[in-house]
């Protein structure tokens, strides 16, 4: 795979980029969507998005090994010459997609304030973007991919709001990172609503998938303020013991205590025989679906000494990441 190799390596093995990944730049040629730009980016992990710079910049389509991340609205991508502020008709533009922004002065159900009637999510997501700029930019073993764009929600004698979005990934990476500032550039004081309508859809989502972030909120405790308190002690044994790490090295301000084990970050670590089945293709999806059943898990951890009502929270936790 590429991502195995070094900038050397690949260089050696390819005509240019995007054999492997990239920026590429297109626009949609038929329906409403006709005259959209967008931006194409591919990473070697596999990641997959659209960024939309006549769209407020959004980031409509988003695949991960070739497997949907977000939701398609029946409209699918219109261009901005459809969009109306009257009243619900933001839903007739609306094409879901994993990022779809909302602002800047106005977002949520339409209403009426001094005397202005503002229809549903205002009109950012609908304002095509200014000076956009893409990059494909190598330091060191990564080649850096990054996109950034001005959009301005303005009117005369009113709002000049204006939102600057740089979105960014790498070659060897499985995320997107999307950072936004917003500068009131008018002459008075402007009322600022800014709403990420995040649509994450099948098969990323399916009737076993768990809200990771909030049920492991309410587990550890039920104070809404615990991770602001930078008393949290963190345990982790195997890939939890990755996200211990990964946690305690990014913001150490919230951690107090860390205890982990059996994470391996070293590529030539010796697998223990299990491990090195689970990541045979093949073989690791046979023994997770015939042999590590929930009779087995139970029976294991009870004769380990675990009481079982703590099993109960365990076997709940086992569901939270199986999206199929």
């Amino acid at each position: 795979m590429a991502t195995a190799l070094s900038r050397d390596q690949l260089l050696q093995r390819t005509g240019r980029l995007s054999q492997i990944g990239g920026i590429t730049p297109f626009t949609h040629a038929d329906g409403k969507a006709k005259g959209v730009s967008t931006l194409r980016v591919r990473t070697a992990q596999g990641l997959e998005f659209w960024v939309l710079p006549d769209k407020g910049m959004d980031i409509c389509e988003a695949t991960f090994l070739g497997r949907s991340l977000s939701w398609h609205s029946p409209t699918g991508i219109t261009h901005p010459a459809y969009y109306s502020s009257r009243g619900a008709e933001w839903l007739e533009s609306f094409a879901g997609g994993l990022v779809c922004t909302c602002g800047l002065s106005t977002a949520g159900a339409a209403s009426e304030d001094a005397g202005q009637k503002l229809g549903v999510h205002g009109s950012i997501g609908n304002t095509p973007a200014e000076q956009v700029n893409w990059t494909e930019k190598w330091d060191g073993e990564d080649c850096f991919l990054t996109i950034s764009g001005k959009v301005r929600e303005a009117s005369v004698w009113g709002t000049n709001l204006l939102l600057e979005r740089t979105i960014t990934t790498s070659l060897q990476s499985s995320t997107i990172t999307l950072h936004d500032s917003v500068e009131n550039q008018g002459l008075a004081d402007s009322p600022l609503m800014l709403l990420y309508h995040c649509n994450f859809g099948f098969p990323l989502l399916t009737e076993r998938s768990r809200k990771i972030w909030l049920y492991w909120k309410e587990k550890l405790s039920g104070k809404d303020d615990w991770i602001e308190r930078g008393d949290v002690d963190l345990v982790g044994h195997d890939w939890g013991s990755l996200l211990v790490q990964r946690v305690a090295s990014t913001r150490p301000d919230l951690v107090r205590s860390v205890a982990c084990g059996g994470a391996a970050v070293d590529r030539s670590y010796p697998w223990h025989p299990l491990a090195q089945v689970w990541q045979t293709p093949g073989e690791g999806e046979r023994y997770m679906e015939e042999e590590l059943t929930d009779e087995f898990g139970i029976s294991h951890l009870v004769e380990n000494g675990v009481p079982h009502p703590s099993i109960i929270v365990i076997a709940d936790f086992s569901a939270i990441s199986s999206c199929q």
